[in-house]
């Protein structure tokens, strides 16, 4: 039997852990990047010498035809004339933002299901084993009552044979609910990630 002590609580960012929600979470991350790069992209990419004189205003200099800003060429004008593309790029990068958002969500939304439900079936199963525990207890007295009663004579060999019979599905039984009781164990602590928060108390001994 395996060390089944479970925490009182975990927190939930222990989810982080799980490669889904964590290639979901950097798939989201990249596309609010892009959000950012598509917004940046408006601002004209020039640069603007120092040496043009202390009361050269900037704001002159951007918007004079004659200014050196515009004699870099065709890219500083175009953020401001793009006929709608970088608007148009903004508004897609968005839309891919929030899609990734949702799938996030909604991956959290069914990892946390999954962590309830392999937590249901643990302990449905954790009570099956107490009760297939103490029903093998009380078939092994019934088997060692039979032997005694068997070697004084009052008992029949074919019903001391039918109670080892009983003991021994008992037994093909509780293996089989120890084995899925485990089994609901390993889903629970794959579905919050592969660990545990070693400091919590144990709500099951």
């Amino acid at each position: 039997v395996v060390d089944s002590k479970l925490p009182k609580a975990i927190p939930s960012n222990l989810l982080r852990s799980r490669p889904d929600i964590r290639s979901l979470e950097q798939q989201m991350v990249s596309s609010n990047a892009l959000v950012g790069s598509a917004i940046a992209d408006f601002m004209p990419k020039f640069t603007i010498p120092l040496d043009v004189g202390f009361n050269t205003s900037p704001m002159g200099l951007l918007f004079n035809p004659a200014s050196f800003i515009w004699s870099f060429g065709a890219n500083a004008l175009q953020p401001i004339y793009t006929g709608g593309r970088l608007t148009a790029n903004l508004d897609i990068a968005k839309s891919v933002s929030k899609q990734d958002q949702l799938n996030y969500e909604k991956a959290v939304r069914i990892a946390v299901k999954e962590v309830e439900d392999s937590l249901s079936n643990y302990y449905q199963t954790t009570n099956e084993e107490k009760d297939i525990n103490s029903s093998v207890v009380n078939q092994s007295k019934v088997v060692n009552d039979a032997n005694k009663l068997l070697t004084m004579g009052l008992q029949s060999a074919p019903k001391n044979l039918q109670y080892q019979q009983d003991l021994i599905n008992l037994k093909i039984r509780q293996t089989s609910i120890t084995n899925m009781r485990i089994f609901y164990l390993t889903m629970l602590y794959k579905s919050i990630g592969g660990q545990w928060v070693s400091n919590q108390q144990a709500i099951v001994d």
